[in-house]
């Protein structure tokens, strides 16, 4: 089966690149020249009101440079304090290179990307089938193994039970999932939630309470409930 390309949707969230992520943009322009080729954001804090407190960004470069990235560090406190995540850091031909690697989260940048300056080189990734499902398989398998590690170290309470963290890792699958049927890409979580709904799957509440709010030790068991009927989905084929 010949890779397949995973873009974007057409739809762009209106009033992202706000007067912060402007400056945030030409700060690195100052701090990179040349060697910094584009600057996309990406991931659910892009979405308005989707409640995440940091906007996740990818610098692309030309080539490797870690002064460069310890020049942008000692400004992190500053972009952090304005809302913007430290940022991922790619070459060109690192991106091209990872697709058999880390599909899921390529896949996640191609389709949820919104450029603020440079060339876009999310636009035309293409996926094998393979390289998705054996990495929507080993996430789900981990993210189980560490669901239940939680409840080992909880110490019999619910305080230390939070599964909020790993919400965002959950969509990341479910959109390769969908990629794996076939479904057009959407952006937003809530919209993947509802696509992988409607293509057959399960219903998902666990896991929408899981990424809009805290949950009890019964939302926590739904939740391990739910990750582990995605994984035996995967292991259907």
């Amino acid at each position: 089966m010949h890779p397949r390309p995973s873009t974007a949707p057409a739809d762009t969230p209106s009033g992202v690149i706000t007067p912060a992520i402007a400056r945030y943009a030409d700060q690195l322009q100052e701090l990179a020249g040349g060697n910094l080729r584009a600057l996309m954001l990406y991931g659910s804090g892009i979405v308005p009101g989707s409640g995440r407190p940091l906007v996740d960004n990818v610098l692309v470069l030309a080539a490797d440079d870690l002064d460069l990235l310890r020049r942008i560090a000692r400004h992190g406190p500053a972009f952090r304090k304005a809302g913007i995540a430290a940022p991922l850091v790619m070459t060109i031909g690192a991106i091209a290179s990872s697709r058999d690697s880390f599909p899921l989260e390529l896949m996640d940048i191609a389709q949820t990307r919104l450029p603020v300056f440079g060339e876009d080189a999310f636009g035309n990734l293409t996926f094998d089938r393979e390289h998705v499902r054996l990495q929507c398989e080993r996430e789900l398998r981990t993210l189980a193994i560490a669901l239940r590690q939680r409840v080992l170290h909880a110490g019999g309470g619910d305080a230390h039970l939070r599964i909020a963290d790993l919400a965002d890792g959950v969509v990341r699958i479910l959109r390769g999932m969908l990629f794996l049927r076939g479904n057009a890409p959407v952006r937003s979580a809530t919209e993947v939630m509802s696509a992988f709904s409607a293509a057959g799957g399960q219903p998902l509440e666990a896991v929408r309470r899981a990424w809009s709010r805290s949950v009890d030790w019964d939302g926590y068991r739904a939740f391990y409930a739910e990750i582990t009927a995605l994984g035996a989905l995967v292991d259907a084929g």
